[in-house]
């Protein structure tokens, strides 16, 4: 109240110094925002009356927006690639490379090698970049760099851009947005040069705010007078019933009510009662999503009919027609290819009489290449798909034969060299392989470089070769061999960032599956024979336990005396065992060094690491091909032939393997980690990653409550299973996978993924899996629940030959 006597008592000065009228709320307001412009210290001008600040205003809120984000924009550019990047004619470093180097054949050039190598420097690259990310990385450079440059004009058109001025731009901006009369606004020059009236500004808001109470709260006045008009005398006669409350905060509660209100959203019920705030916001969270579902089911008409038995039938039907189409497809290409055939040979009658021929002689048959030669207008129609290596497609195919596509498998492993006579005689190429495997590991050993032009550059696999001028990429995601999805799961976080889609096994550890450490104390023979003999013998010991007629063996080393160690091994002891000799016969088992192993796999892997503690038990960090630059590439290859179990033999344990820091490649310390993971399981060791929605985490609390042991988040992929039941009966068994139609679902590409793909390769992997819909847990959340338990009960009471099924 004592406000409302200050004004009354300085009503005829404040009058008279500001020149306003203090009839009205309205001008309590001016008031207000006058005496706080002169408290601030802002210094108005009649030249100031004629700039545009609500322009400058508008400018300068654009400004700080544009700002904030260049500045974290450019540092995080400078964090990456630091200070030097935009220093560069980035506009004629994009240009130039978008335009001169647009060709993949100018980008073999020596003037692109010494450009490249100069962005490499300026971005600080550590890993070789195809043209497509340098054009990409110079482009956000350069569009970076010119935000910076469209904020200096900014700047320029607002002037200095200091606290001081800020807060006049604001100030001016907002009193002539609030004031309409024309003649208040000329006198505001005159009146902000009287900086010595003793004005509190508390004082006069504290009137502005009444006005809001007194308008939102007629009820405590009398309706009939007209706020504006309201003498403060009579305010304040009336004020006794309010001045209890903390104005402020009744108003805002009062605003905040009235916008409730106005939405359908009735609090006055709870008000004054003792429920906490938290039951009410968990209350109103119900209720809101409640009938936004509700509304949105009510009003998309597949979502209103949606009922999970029709929608799983429909599922059903689809799985079987994919299979059918996939099938009429095959039916569909074996068919047109016959009537091709038999076209061709209709129409080159004098080719099919060569193949006659040729086919009846018994010696002195033409050479293959003559041949096709020969018959080169029914050779594709007769086989439209040749299977070569590279150097017999040279040796065999003339070059007068074209094909339309030339695919390239492994390709990691083929040299440029070698690709050129299949490239040359293709219009298209697909190059399909992996960069983090082996690339052939004798090449440029008889190479001249001299010899060579100055201007191409000789890289050591085609893979290298196409990546270098900037060809588009389709990286296959879905790894199918590993049954147990822990064989992949470390090379998926080292050699693949995580990127792979992999399958848990429904068995949390199984003699069958996995990975197995097993520690041997063998002696190696170092500046010997370089081999480790008690390893050799402890891999015959577990192919004789391991072996069965329905599963294959193959042995990996990292040496070639290591691998000779265990062929003499084997032999000798297949000399006195007929099941080993058998196994040898049959070609179940293969015994190979790291070099000669790409692209096999076994559903069991040996791996004999051989070094360790020589005689006089010294052990140096030598791992023969892992020590060298990219022999990291060679462990990956050893660690993913496995399809079921790999099994590590070693006489080191990973605590002996102290890596220096100076080591030439990663090889050695990604060894010890590997053999970390072997020993303990750690899961830290690899990435796992979370599936659960709301869903999924109440499902597993009404699991966990009813008396289930549920495990989260089963397997190492992002599209893992969300929950995995313990089988009550075997503790390292799953007995039932739930999944949701949440991320995991949304994230398959096609319906054939999600519906059938998935669902194969899960049941493969001795997967139940109960698939809960959405709308089915929201409508009746108990009776989902009572049917998981149930499943799990029934479940329990047959045999293994339920495995592999959605429930």
């Amino acid at each position: 109240m004592a406000s409302i006597e200050y004004i009354n008592n300085h009503r005829d000065q404040i009058e008279k110094d500001f020149k306003i009228k203090l009839t009205n709320i309205y001008n309590y307001k001016i008031l207000f925002l006058l005496a706080c412009g002169i408290n601030y210290g802002i210094n108005i001008t009649p030249e100031d009356l004629n700039i545009d600040y609500t322009k400058l205003n508008i400018r300068l809120n654009e400004y700080f927006s544009k700002k904030y984000d260049y500045d974290k924009k450019l540092g995080e550019l400078k964090k990456i690639h630091g200070d030097g990047i935009l220093n560069t004619d980035l506009e004629r470093l994009y240009s130039l490379l978008k335009n001169e180097y647009k060709s993949p054949f100018k980008r073999m050039s020596s003037s692109y090698k010494e450009i490249y190598a100069k962005i490499k420097n300026i971005y600080n690259f550590t890993e070789k970049k195809g043209y497509g990310e340098i054009l990409e990385y110079i482009g956000t450079a350069r569009a970076i760099k010119l935000e910076g440059n469209n904020i200096k004009k900014i700047e320029l058109e607002i002037g200095d851009i200091n606290h001081d001025n800020i807060k006049k731009i604001a100030y001016i901006s907002n009193i002539l947005n609030n004031i309409k009369d024309k003649k208040i606004i000329d006198d505001i020059p005159e009146t902000f040069k009287m900086k010595d009236h003793d004005l509190n500004c508390d004082i006069i808001r504290n009137y502005i705010l009444l006005y809001r109470g007194i308008r939102n709260y007629k009820l405590y006045f009398d309706d009939s007078i007209k706020i504006n008009e309201y003498d403060l005398t009579k305010i304040y006669e009336n004020m006794g019933t309010l001045y209890k409350f903390d104005l402020e905060r009744y108003i805002k509660l009062v605003d905040l009510m009235d916008n409730l209100n106005s939405q359908g959203i009735k609090i006055n019920g709870i008000l004054g009662t003792e429920i906490h705030d938290r039951d009410i916001l968990n209350a109103f969270n119900h209720e809101y999503y409640t009938k936004f579902l509700n509304y949105y089911v009510r009003n998309d008409e597949n979502l209103r009919n949606f009922s999970s038995n029709s929608f799983e039938r429909l599922i059903k039907m689809f799985r079987e027609f994919d299979i059918k189409r996939m099938d009429i497809y095959k039916k569909g290409l074996i068919y047109s290819l016959y009537k091709r055939k038999i076209a061709a040979m209709e129409k080159y009658p004098e080719e099919v009489m060569v193949i006659k021929t040729e086919n009846a002689k018994k010696k002195f048959q033409k050479p293959v290449k003559k041949i096709f030669g020969e018959i080169r207008d029914i050779l594709f129609s007769i086989k439209p798909c040749f299977m070569a290596s590279p150097i017999n497609v040279s040796s065999y195919i003339g070059v007068n034969i074209n094909f339309d596509v030339v695919i390239f498998d492994e390709a990691s492993q083929v040299t440029p060299s070698e690709a050129v006579g299949s490239l040359f005689r293709s219009g298209q190429a697909i190059i399909s392989g992996d960069t983090q495997q082996l690339p052939p590991t004798s090449f440029f050993e008889n190479v001249n470089q001299s010899k060579y032009n100055e201007n191409y550059v000789v890289l050591d696999n085609i893979m290298d070769q196409f990546d270098a001028i900037g060809l588009s990429k389709l990286s296959l995601k879905w790894h199918y061999r590993s049954v147990d999805d822990r064989l992949i799961a470390f090379s998926n976080k080292y050699f693949y960032d995580n990127s792979l889609e992999t399958f848990p096994s429904a068995y949390k550890s199984s003699e069958n599956s996995g990975i197995v450490f097993d520690y041997v104390e063998g002696t190696y023979g170092r500046g010997k024979s370089r081999t480790n003999i008690s390893e050799a013998n402890e891999v015959v010991n577990i192919i004789k336990k391991e072996y069965n007629y329905n599963e294959s063996i193959g042995i990996v080393t990292l040496s070639d005396a290591q691998r000779s160690a265990i062929e003499d091994a084997v032999t000798e002891y297949s000399r006195n065992d007929n099941v080993l000799a058998d196994m040898i016969n049959n070609g179940n088992l293969f015994i190979k060094n790291l070099e000669n192993v790409q692209g096999d796999e076994r559903d069991i892997i040996i791996f004999s690491i051989g070094y360790g503690r020589d005689e006089n038990g010294k052990l140096t960090m030598n791992f023969g091909p892992l020590n060298s630059a990219g022999g990291e590439k060679r462990l990956n290859v050893a660690i993913t032939r496995a399809r079921k179990k790999i099994i590590i033999v070693s006489s080191i344990k990973p605590e002996d393997i102290k890596v220096p820091e100076n080591a030439a490649g990663s090889g050695p310390e990604l060894l010890r980690r590997y053999i970390h993971f072997a020993v303990t399981g750690d899961g830290n060791t690899v990435n796992k990653f979370s599936s659960s929605d709301e869903i999924t985490d109440d499902i597993y609390e009404a699991l966990i409550n009813s008396g289930l042991k549920v495990d989260k988040n089963v397997g190492f992929s992002k599209n893992n299973i969300p929950l995995g039941i313990i089988d009550p009966a075997d503790r390292n068994h799953y007995i039932l996978g739930i999944e949701t139609d949440g991320d995991v679902y949304y994230r398959m590409k096609t319906p054939s993924e999600r519906e059938r793909i998935r669902n194969n390769v899960l049941s493969d992997r001795g997967w139940n899996i109960y698939r809960v819909w959405s709308l089915d847990y929201i409508k009746n959340r108990d009776a989902v629940i009572r049917n998981i338990i149930n499943t799990v009960n029934r479940l329990s009471q047959i045999n293994d030959e339920s495995a592999g099924r959605e429930i």
